[in-house]
């Protein structure tokens, strides 16, 4: 009697020794071994043949059912929203117990937009140092202003660390001065519909490159009043931004010719460079 019990309690230890987990995947695939975790997205887990490891992962998304050695199964399945496809974790407990139901944490929650490589509109302030001059070597005047931009960027391709696209600058303006009264402002410009191309380049999370180049029809002297009249000119662009999230710090260069006589870029010229601040919506 005592050595039948004797057998008895060594073949139920054996038995619970060598029990396993078994990870059964959506594609009806059976994986035997040992869960280690359960996190929001993945479970990680040891082969049987493997019980020192490694230590693998795999998707929630790829799991359907897990039966664990002491009986007890929890199943996972997809539920489907209008708002968003949803994964929710089922664990059926043994029969007598109610199902209780656990959402995913924050790792299964679609981040936020890529601020980076993503279309949407942009405001620009900037404020740097200003040329004017002219044909004649004595015409030549410096000055300091504030410019105001506001456009939309639409990017092209599924690229994830680089995009090209299209600029378009709806309303871009400026007032320059020589001196620090706003009430000596002595030049301004006035542009519209400015087209161009823009290049996006991510270097990580929130983190990238702007490179633009514009151009568009202008007016200069305006916005403000002057005795003289505004002259229509061309104005073009080059920028580079550096990107984090939302907000962009760049420098920009642009040059405005003034037209004079039969054609651009005889007469006078208004030259920039500017440091710029804003925001890409």
């Amino acid at each position: 009697m005592k050595i039948t019990l004797t057998t008895i309690l060594l073949f139920l230890a054996a038995h619970f020794s060598f029990a396993q987990d078994t990870i059964t995947k959506t594609d009806g695939e059976k994986i035997e071994g040992k869960v280690i975790e359960i996190t929001s997205s993945t479970i990680k887990y040891t082969r049987k043949s493997q019980p020192d490891g490694p230590i693998r992962n795999i998707e929630l998304t790829e799991i359907q059912l897990i039966e664990y050695a002491d009986g007890t199964k929890e199943r996972f399945v997809q539920v489907e929203s209008k708002p968003s496809n949803e994964t929710v974790i089922v664990e059926s407990i043994p029969s007598n117990m109610i199902n209780r139901v656990r959402r995913p944490g924050p790792d299964l929650i679609p981040s936020d937009k890529d601020r980076i490589l993503q279309s949407g509109m942009f405001v620009d302030l900037m404020a740097g140092y200003a040329n004017y001059s002219g044909s004649n070597s004595f015409f030549n005047q410096n000055f300091g202003g504030v410019q105001l931009r506001l456009g939309n960027k639409w990017y092209f391709g599924k690229g994830e660390k680089y995009r090209p696209g299209i600029q378009a600058t709806w309303i871009r303006f400026g007032v320059f001065s020589n001196s620090i009264s706003p009430s000596d402002i002595s030049k301004g410009y006035f542009s519209v519909l400015n087209l161009g191309f823009t290049n996006a380049i991510k270097f990580k999370e929130n983190r990238g490159l702007e490179v633009n180049l514009n151009a568009g029809p202008t007016i200069l002297e305006p916005p403000i009043p002057t005795e003289q009249s505004g002259e229509f000119g061309l104005l073009y662009s080059l920028e580079v931004k550096y990107r984090l999230g939302r907000l962009a710090l760049g420098i920009d260069a642009t040059r405005v010719e003034e037209q004079v006589g039969s054609g651009i870029g005889i007469g006078r010229a208004l030259s920039m460079i500017s440091l710029s601040a804003g925001f890409k919506f």
